[in-house]
């Protein structure tokens, strides 16, 4: 967006509303291109977290681009004791075999956010 770039922008805006309904939403590639991925972002934003995608750089298979440290961030999210939920954010990348696409992200949603 042009006014929502990174979590500190979202929990300052949730934060100046103060409105039951307006929480927080982290996004994984999101916090990969902001340089985001650490224990205090997480922990500043844990009051306000309501949802996670678990995604790729182009929504692509999860693993697939190796730049987003799944494994990290689901350390992060079990050390703030999130409940949420967690999708898979991803796009069809094949109209012909996009179960084999999703089952791998499956695998890597398991492997790595497996105690939420």
């Amino acid at each position: 967006s042009d006014f929502i770039n990174s979590v500190q922008d979202s929990i300052q805006i949730v934060e100046t509303i103060n409105h039951p309904a307006l929480k927080v939403q982290l996004d994984a590639k999101a916090l990969v291109e902001n340089d985001e991925v650490n224990v205090n972002v997480f922990e500043d934003a844990s009051p306000y977290l309501v949802h996670y995608h678990a995604n790729e750089p182009g929504l692509g298979v999860l693993g697939s681009s190796e730049k987003v440290p799944h494994g990290t961030l689901g350390a992060h999210l079990q050390s703030i004791q999130y409940e949420g939920y967690v999708s898979i954010e991803q796009r069809m990348l094949s109209e012909t075999n996009f179960m084999a696409d999703i089952t791998q992200s499956i695998s890597i949603l398991k492997k790595n956010y497996k105690s939420l």
